[in-house]
């Protein structure tokens, strides 16, 4: 005010952003430190020196402070001084870290406003660990020992040190890997960087070590390993960066080991035939006395000769073209090892020679071996001709012509050429002609005929010779022979003889004849397993006669089953694999068709064929042709398996329980064997269960596997379930299963079905009614719309905690749910109502301890020490009768020790509980409290006082489990008392102060896989009126004092809103709160002198009944990062009570004013609240 009288005046201050904006500090790129300002602007003001000086001094508060730093953290503007920035930085980590800065303005060296602002500092973008290598990148590597034997192994390591880096995932992940050797003079020496590949996420600080491994050779090696370090994208870097590392190898030649080697290679013959099979055996032998490294043996094989395979124990051998390579990594002294190479021989004769050659490490010349093979012809097939000759007709009427019939068949493996045939005729007979096709026939009693060309293997020749029978009747005997160039291999068939009798009667008539032949094919020629096949028979009859009663007979494979047969005219039975068809007759030259269908059957081997016969009632000359057999081939036909994926409901809430149903199909035309049908389900969505009738169904890792158990029929069908959960946010969900078998599918195009889901957010009314069973209490309901919005916003601070509570209800733990309402509803701040009530309390019964003094015209100074109290009244110091204080000295106005002015001092230690009750919303609350208050009163007269006192109390409370409530208080109470007459008094005080709040709410629950324990902080400032009253009347008798009294309380809260700090997304707002509470208690004081030697002692007796009355305390508050309005509903119900309280005490009254007393209280009556007091005090005046 001096300054300002002076013109003088400090500058205000305007900031960007303004208070109570949350900054929000940013990153640099990859990294753990982000900065942010906060521009200062001073305005107006005017003059200078320290009363026209704004200072401005910040500090950071909050659980993540320590995160953060301010700079500078002071300032002092003038009128006109520049702009000036408070420079902000964090240290990220892992999560988010919240804080608040705190800047306290002193405008012209006074007191002035607090402002505030959250601070946000994001976490840690990830950052990829640096590599350091043990030897340096382009350092060169010796391989030890350095003089290891010839084909011994040497060694070198590079360590692989990581450090600096930060964060989990793809951005923090440095690899080492795609090495590679090139330059390597002997190639084929360094090993162990194949496929070397390591991963560095993080802060990780494992070392990771390269081992290398180098074959010694007889000469130095040297060669260079090439890496690739590869780190993620960035937005400092861009895409995936890769540093090139190489180091330059050197292997010390080795030291030649005293051993000598033996090659020798044969030939499992010596010779044989074209397109034979044949081995070659390749020996190598160690005939020296230590061990012999690195076998190398190369063979060339002749192009002529197909390589089938080449393999031996300890041999790893490869085939490149015609070249195999065949390599033992050691041969020991005394010992020898060998391999085999199979071969095929080429189709044409040649002679073949084949080498081997072999090396090692100790000797670099290749030691030869070699090995001759004569590939020749295979010798011709040998010839074996027949020959059968049956006559027309017998008997024969002497004089007729009949006829011979000679068929010649080669049943050798080669053709026969010059075929003869030789026919001495019997005594009596004379020819008429020898024909046939092909025949060249000459003689008339001896019948020579020869066959032009060659008779292939299995084919045969006729030659019919008609003769006539002689005059005279008589048995013929009629022997023919065959012959050819080749010589026969079986000449036991090379003649036949027929017998025909010849006699004078009338030859009876012929009997009937019918040449039945028989021939078939497959249609298709080619099917698949499983499928049918037609086969089309056709039987015709040569004659010379009709063919009566005819019957065929067909026998199918093992491989085939019938399925019907069916002819124009015929009647057919069919059974597996049997088939009897029969017709009445088939005429000469006609040809009657038969089908017979059949089915190849799945998983079939061996031939699919079928075995015809035709017979009939009538003599058949030619019996061979009455049969046959047809085939078709095949291939394993599989099983066609299809899929079919559907959604049980779509679209889907978020968070709710729907099903996947995999059909499996089978087309056939096998069965299915070993049917697996698997699912790899979107990250996204969570396995319940799963299941199916025939199907074992796991899941691992979010992949489901259900086997079936039996193999699936052709045109068959299987299902499984799978039942999954929703996320808890909105999302097209594309999830795919696929079906396999063990069986060949041909069709493979059908084994993956795909089914998209939509997933609907959930709404809040949907969430609610989900939730509504867990909202068991005050507390929880009042977190339940609260949440219920939270949840159904998929960009909601509590996602993650969200998802788990739905999951949690959608699987029926409530009681999980409820525990999770409970914790995130600030139910906590309800405690502040208990505490300012007793806040006022303290200051009443400190207050109340002075009026009792002055009361029986107490005065001077008085210290009332040590109370713990939690309720009733103070028990008052000065309850002597009149006499006794004109005993003591009390009274003079002059010499007695009474002054018109009073000073006093009043201790208090409070401790009381308040039981937790969730069914009525009830905190429980454990304080304990310090209170001292001191005043000054002036007696106006002998019947009335006034007095002002201020006093201080310090509250501590543990609220719940793991929360705090303290308080501090600054009261100053305006008091009187005034007797109407002797005995009757009126006593008022009203009281008016500031009471700072300081609240910490522990969120801690688990729900499903997440464990929640945050703590957050909250101060507010409240301000509290009180009014009390009392009556009273006192009684004498003789020594005793009686006081009836009866006494009305007041109490007003009005608290700030406020906001919390340091629990993320638990942090609430709390908006303006105001209470009231009125207490009425009727009771009686009891006090008794009993006058002792150094003064009077006075026991006393106190005892009431009080009535509380107070508002339901009621609190509103919403989350800091939530809806503005959505609001926690907090009520505390049916905080009304009635309780008595009952005290004994003892004062003690010495000369001079000095005293000294003792006194205990306890309330009774309430179950829910308990009091006790203790009371310890003295005074003296001067």
């Amino acid at each position: 005010m001096h300054a300002q009288t002076r013109g003088i005046s400090p500058p205000t201050l305007s900031y960007i952003p303004a208070p109570g904006n949350q900054v929000n500090l940013s990153l640099g790129g990859a990294g753990t430190t982000g900065s942010a300002a906060i521009q200062v602007t001073p305005m107006g003001g005017s003059g200078s020196g320290p009363f026209a000086t704004t200072g401005l001094n910040c500090t950071i508060s909050g659980n993540g402070a320590s995160a953060f730093s301010v700079s500078p953290g002071s300032f002092s503007f003038l009128p006109g001084s520049s702009a000036s920035a408070i420079g902000l930085s964090c240290n990220a980590g892992p999560n988010i870290q919240l804080a608040t800065l705190l800047c306290n303005e002193s405008p012209g060296g006074s007191i002035g406003q607090q402002q505030s602002w959250p601070l946000r500092c994001p976490a840690a973008l990830p950052v990829p660990p640096s590599l350091s290598y043990d030897p340096q990148p382009g350092s060169t590597i010796a391989f030890s020992p350095g003089n290891a034997l010839i084909g011994s192994t040497a060694t070198a390591s590079i360590r692989i040190t990581p450090s600096g880096g930060l964060g989990t995932g793809f951005g923090a992940t440095t690899q080492f890997n795609n090495c590679t050797v090139t330059g390597e003079s002997v190639p084929g020496t360094i090993a162990g960087f194949q496929g070397a590949s390591f991963t560095f996420i993080g802060a990780t600080t494992a070392v990771q070590t390269l081992n290398l491994t180098a074959t010694v050779r007889a000469t130095a090696v040297t060669a260079t390993l090439n890496c690739d370090e590869v780190g993620p994208g960035s937005p400092l870097r861009g895409s995936p960066f890769v540093i090139p590392r190489s180091w330059p190898l050197r292997v010390n030649a080795g030291t030649q080991p005293a051993a000598n080697l033996r090659l020798l290679k044969t030939a499992s013959a010596q010779q044989v035939q074209v397109n034979e099979e044949f081995s070659y055996n390749v020996q190598a032998s160690n005939v020296g006395s230590s061990p012999e490294f690195g076998l190398v043996v190369i063979d060339q094989v002749p192009s002529a000769l197909t390589i089938l395979s080449a393999a031996g124990p300890d041999w790893t051998c490869r085939i490149d073209g015609n070249t195999v390579d065949c390599r033992l990594p050691e041969l020991i002294a005394g010992r020898s090892a060998d391999f085999n190479i199979q071969v095929r021989a080429p189709a044409t004769p040649r002679s073949i020679s084949n080498s081997a050659r072999m090396t090692s490490l100790s000797n670099s010349t290749a030691l030869v071996s070699s090995a001759t093979v004569d590939v020749v012809a295979p010798p011709p097939e040998p010839v074996d001709l027949a020959i059968d000759k049956s006559d027309s007709a017998d008997p024969v009427r002497t004089g007729s012509n009949f006829s011979y019939l000679l068929t010649v068949s080669n049943l050798g493996g080669s053709a026969a050429t010059g075929v003869r045939v030789d026919d001495v005729l019997p005594a009596g007979l004379t020819l008429v002609a020898a024909t046939g096709t092909g025949w060249n026939c000459n003689g008339s009693s001896t019948i020579n005929c020869t066959l032009a060309g060659s008779l292939a293997a299995g084919a045969s020749a006729s030659v019919s010779i008609e003769v006539t029978a002689p005059a005279q009747a008589t048995n013929l005997s009629n022997r023919a022979t065959v012959s050819s160039n080749e010589p026969d291999s079986n000449s036991a068939n090379n003649a036949d003889t027929e017998s025909t009798s010849i006699t004078a009667e009338p030859p009876p008539p012929p009997p009937l004849r019918a040449d039945l032949g028989i021939s078939a094919r497959a249609v298709p020629a080619s099917v698949l397993t499983g499928q049918n096949v037609s086969f089309e028979v056709a039987i015709n009859n040569i004659g010379p006669d009709p063919a009566t009663a005819v019957i065929f007979d067909g026998t199918l494979s093992a491989a085939l089953e019938a399925v019907g047969a069916s002819g124009n005219g015929w009647t057919c039975t069919v059974s597996a694999r049997q088939i009897v068809c029969t017709r009445a007759s088939i005429g000469v030259n006609a040809t009657e068709n038969l089908t017979i269908s059949a089915r190849v059957l799945p998983g079939a081997t061996g031939s699919a064929d079928m075995s015809l016969r035709v017979v009939s009632s009538v003599t058949d000359p030619v019996p061979a042709n009455n049969q046959g057999q047809v085939a078709v081939s095949y291939q394993a036909g599989g099983a066609d398996v299809s899929i079919v994926k559907t959604d049980s409901v779509d679209p889907v809430a978020a968070g709710a329980q729907y099903s996947y149903t995999l059909t499996v199909s089978n087309a056939g035309p096998e069965a299915a064997s070993g049917v697996v049908v698997s699912d790899t389900l979107p990250a996204a969505l969570s396995f319940v269960s799963a299941s199916g009738a025939g199907f074992a169904c796991t899941n691992t890792a979010g992949t489901v596997r259900c086997t079936l158990a039996n193999p699936l029929a052709a045109g068959a069908s299987a299902a499984a379930t799978i039942a999954v959960r929703a996320p808890t946010s909105g999302s097209s969900i594309s999830n795919e299963g696929v079906v396999s078998a063990s069986t060949n599918d041909p069709n493979p195009a059908n084994n993956r079905s795909t089914q998209t889901t939509q997933i609907n957010d959930r709404t809040v009314e949907q969430i609610s009614d989900l939730l509504d069973e867990a909202a068991v209490d005050p507390a929880s309901e009042a977190a339940l719309p609260v949440v219920s919005a939270e949840c159904a916003d998929p960009a909601s601070a509590l996602a993650a905690v969200c998802e788990e509570i739905v999951d949690a209800a959608d699987d029926g733990r409530i009681g999980e749910v409820t525990d999770a309402l409970r914790a995130i509803a600030p139910d906590e701040v309800l405690a502040q109502q208990l505490v300012l009530r007793e806040i006022a309390t303290t200051q009443f019964f400190n207050v109340d301890a002075r009026l009792n003094e002055l009361r029986r015209g107490g005065g001077g100074f008085s210290l009332s020490g040590l109370t713990v109290n939690s309720g009733g009244q103070a028990i008052p110091l000065s309850l002597a009768g009149e006499a006794l204080q004109a005993a003591l000295g009390y009274g003079d106005d002059e010499g007695g020790l009474i002054s018109p002015w009073g000073f006093f001092v009043n201790g208090n230690i409070t401790d009381g509980k308040q039981d937790l009750r969730n069914a009525s919303g009830r905190v429980g609350v454990d304080y304990s409290s310090r209170g001292i208050t001191a005043g000054i009163d002036y007696r106006l007269s002998n019947r009335s006082v006034v007095g002002a006192a201020l006093g201080y109390a310090k509250f501590t409370s543990d609220v719940n489990t793991g929360s705090e409530l303290d308080a501090k208080s600054l009261l100053l109470t305006g008091y009187g008392s005034y007797y109407v007459n002797d005995r009757f008094y009126v006593d008022t005080r009203l009281t008016y102060g500031n009471v700072k709040l300081d609240q910490s709410r522990s969120i801690r629950f688990r729900v499903g896989g997440m464990q929640v324990d945050e703590l957050a902080r909250g101060d507010a400032d409240s301000t509290q009126l009180t009014l009390a009253t009392s009556l009273g009347y006192h009684l004498n008798y003789g020594a005793w004092t009686v006081t009836p009294n009866l006494g009305l309380r007041y109490i007003r809260n009005d608290v700030d809103a406020f906001t919390e700090t340091g629990a993320g997304a638990y942090n609430v707002s709390y908006r303006d709160q105001s209470f009231k509470t009125t207490q009425l208690s009727l009771g009686v004081q009891i006090g008794r002198a009993i006058s002792l030697d150094t003064g009077v002692l006075m026991p006393q007796f106190d005892f009431s009944l009080n009535s509380e009355n107070s508002d339901d305390p009621r609190a509103q508050a919403s989350l800091v990062n939530g809806s503005p309005s959505q609001l926690f509903r907090l009520d505390q119900q049916g905080t009304d009570s009635s309780y008595g309280s009952a005290g004994l005490g003892f004062v003690y009254l010495m000369a001079n004013g000095r005293q000294a007393y003792i006194s205990y209280r306890h309330t009774f009556g309430n179950d829910d609240f308990d009091r006790g007091s203790l009371n310890l005090g003295g005074r003296f005046e001067f």
